[in-house]
């Protein structure tokens, strides 16, 4: 097959033309099939269509792959094909100069290229960067994606540096083979699964956009393992009550995949993932809705024609509700019912014989007793949707699992999204912090004279960290919570904060959180500090866990000023029952009935104001939905245990932690083996000059062993 320049009119000469070897590489004999019908299309049809790919020309020199004839392969020689290899180095470098040329008209994405060279040549490989070092510009684009929705981020790693962002920039980089075939694998999907028809627009009718976008799939260690284009609908010019209506579509909770975790190790279940192929594009749209979308970038057939989609497709505001309807439906359908307390948890069956499907999305766990019964399962599912098997749960939404057959123990941790954090930051050759936040200076944080930092920068920072600590970093959650509170206006001091955490990240990246095989038995603690500076806010930290593992964990300041020590904590113990009434309920469907939960707080004037119905002079003036827990426990639903200070365990997630108390944490919480230094002076073990003061506050007894409370 060869090249043959010109328009389906007439032949006409070009200024550069593609080499031809480029042409014999399988992928693209697909488009012999027309991106749009479901028939094939001959040669002879293929060449009576106009150019696709316009976006090869910037300036009407290049065009790109779309006619062709035969050609005799038998001929080749080891000449030929040197001469061809040269042909395709040589096009390669004057498409990307044209490109190049054509976007210097963009202030923005030269600017943003300048600047990261710039940067990174100003840099030896082997640098430790300084706390107030400037990092890499940053895409504002992808600082949206990853702060506005840390559920997206969470699930991938930050973007790489050499994604294209346009379909033009695809046709121009050096991995622009393997772009087109991800692109021709893209259409040929969406054509069998007869997503749209090709209709003439209605009078009155405005059509949406659509253009490509790009990926490079990663696995557990990082490492690209495939190149993914991705057709989605500018989903921004649809019009409500025209184009859609409802939007939201709902996930499944982390906590829930922590609960089902738990319950995989104590129970010795099973675990597979799936995933489900071209998810969106699955699902059937409303009949009485008509969303129609120009032809695809690149791939035109000259006419005026539109897309009128069938089935939902990328970008479409409503696409990832109509996902969930078509999934849903189907587990219904083999005998699968949704959980009241999770929507995304299907569960089939009690006992031995409980079954148990997450989904987020198009990921699916599917867990059971026996491995046959998990195959069954996804076998059932395969006749139904488009399905890839992935083996055994070992790699979830950038968490990894990593299970020891010999103890039975799992561990969920997050060292490759670290890794690749550390990366986007410049600070992966930095030193390793021994804690997350030091308390020195704290009154720079407050002090609105200090530089303004970048608040884009700041804000990705702060995303990445929040995805971090909500999934598998309840140790971190402290210090997140107090860069979250500048992220309106952030200064020189919270940026040095948020390194100064990265830097702790990078001496705990493999750190997660550990289940073990005993009871899953529910249990919480809950813990406050009281009048935190600067407007006095109390600080409420908890934390459940189920058996040795922590499934929940929150630190987050109280709506209201506390008076006192007793109302800060009935504050936080309030807070505590609500989730552990949730947890007890979606316990009770997965057969794990709990009883009467209890919870340890270390304030005895707090449990006796839950305990009694009594109206002191103190507590009168409380709110009265704090006073639900009273009816919570008369109910027999929890029960309160006083526990001491030194064994508070949710004590790191109210105040800035020291060298022991998080390595205690650690220890006691996330069930990982640290050594335990011996409390002392503060500064003896950060590594940094601390207040004598914060040290003796935070100081906790040596011991790593489970408090004894009283049944």
């Amino acid at each position: 097959m060869s090249l043959r320049p010109g328009t389906p009119h007439q032949q006409a000469p070009i200024a550069t033309e593609a080499p031809r070897s480029y042409f014999r590489t399988p992928p693209l004999r697909s488009i012999f099939t027309s991106p749009y019908h479901s028939d094939p299309v001959s040669p002879q049809e293929v060449t009576n269509t106009p150019t696709p790919h316009r976006s090869l020309r910037p300036q009407s020199t290049l065009r790109a792959p779309r006619r062709f004839d035969e050609e005799d392969f038998s001929h080749r020689t080891p000449a030929r094909q040197a001469a061809a290899a040269e042909d395709i180095a040589n096009w390669i470098e004057r498409a990307t100069d044209e490109v190049a040329a054509s976007r210097s008209a963009n202030p923005r994405s030269v600017g943003r290229d300048a600047g990261h060279a710039a940067w990174t040549s100003a840099r030896e490989p082997n640098d430790t960067l300084d706390e107030t070092e400037d990092c890499p510009p940053l895409d504002h684009e992808t600082v949206t994606l990853a702060f506005d929705g840390l559920e997206i981020a969470c699930a991938a790693f930050p973007s790489p540096d050499d994604v294209p962002q346009s379909h033009k920039e695809a046709m121009a980089s050096a991995d622009r083979l393997k772009w087109v075939e991800a692109e021709l694998l893209e259409l040929k999907q969406l054509r069998e699964n007869e997503t749209w028809k090709v209709v003439d627009l209605p009078q009155g009718r405005k059509p949406i956009g659509c253009r490509w976008t790009y990926a490079k799939k990663t696995d557990a260690q990082g490492n690209v393992v495939r190149f993914k284009a991705r057709l989605v609908c500018k989903g921004f010019s649809q019009v409500e009550g025209v184009d859609y209506h409802e939007t939201y579509s709902p996930v499944v909770k982390m906590t829930t995949v922590r609960v089902m975790t738990a319950l995989i190790v104590a129970q010795n279940f099973h675990a597979q993932q799936a995933d489900a192929d071209t998810a969106f594009v699955q699902a059937m749209l409303r009949k009485d809705l008509s969303i129609y979308v120009n032809q695809v970038p690149g791939y035109e057939d000259g006419t005026h024609r539109k897309l009128l989609l069938v089935k939902a497709l990328y970008g479409l505001k409503q696409a990832a509700l109509e996902w969930y309807n078509h999934c849903s439906s189907i587990l219904v359908a083999i005998g699968f019912a949704p959980s009241q307390y999770d929507p995304c948890l299907f569960i089939r069956g009690t006992g031995d014989a409980l079954q148990m499907i997450s989904t987020y999305v198009d990921d699916f766990t599917v867990v059971a007793k026996t491995t046959s019964t998990v195959d069954a399962i996804i076998s059932q599912l395969e006749g139904r949707m488009k399905l890839k098997r992935q083996g055994e749960l070992h790699y979830l939404l950038g968490i990894r699992f990593s299970r020891d057959p010999t103890t039975g123990t799992m561990c969920m941790s997050q060292e490759a999204y670290a890794t690749k954090i550390l990366e986007r930051f410049g600070l992966s050759n930095s030193r390793p912090h021994a804690t997350p936040a030091v308390a020195e200076h704290e009154e720079l944080w407050f002090d609105d004279t200090q530089p303004k930092v970048d608040q884009s920068e700041y804000r990705f920072m702060v995303g990445n960290l929040m995805y971090l600590m909500t999934c598998t970093r309840p140790d971190i959650a402290h210090t997140v919570q107090r860069l979250s509170r500048h992220l309106h206006d952030p200064r020189e001091p919270h940026l040095v904060g948020a390194k100064r955490l990265l830097r702790y990240i990078k001496g705990s990246m493999s750190q997660g959180i550990t289940f073990t095989r005993n009871s899953p038995v529910l249990v919480g603690y809950c813990d406050a500090s009281w009048v935190s500076k600067p407007d006095r806010r109390s600080t409420t930290g908890f934390i459940c866990l189920i058996g040795d593992g922590v499934v929940t964990w929150k630190s987050a300041r109280q709506k209201t000023v506390a008076l006192s020590t007793c109302e800060s904590e009935y504050i936080a113990l309030v807070e505590l029952a609500k989730e552990l009434l949730w947890l007890c309920g979606l316990l009770q469907e997965l057969g794990s009935v709990q009883g009467t939960v209890k919870t340890y707080c270390d304030n005895t004037a707090a449990i006796a104001t839950a305990e009694t119905t009594a109206i002191s002079k103190r507590s009168k003036h409380i709110e009265v939905r704090h006073h639900w827990i009273r009816q919570v426990i008369v109910a027999g639903r929890l029960s309160v245990h006083h526990v001491g200070t030194a064994d508070q365990l949710a004590d790191a997630l109210t105040k800035i932690p020291t060298r022991h108390s998080i390595d205690k944490f650690k220890n006691e919480v996330m069930g990982r083996t640290v050594k335990i230094l011996p409390p002392g002076p503060p500064n003896q073990h950060q590594g940094v000059k601390r207040s004598t003061n914060q040290g003796a506050s935070c100081a906790r007894p040596t011991g790593t062993s489970r408090p004894q409370v009283p049944t």
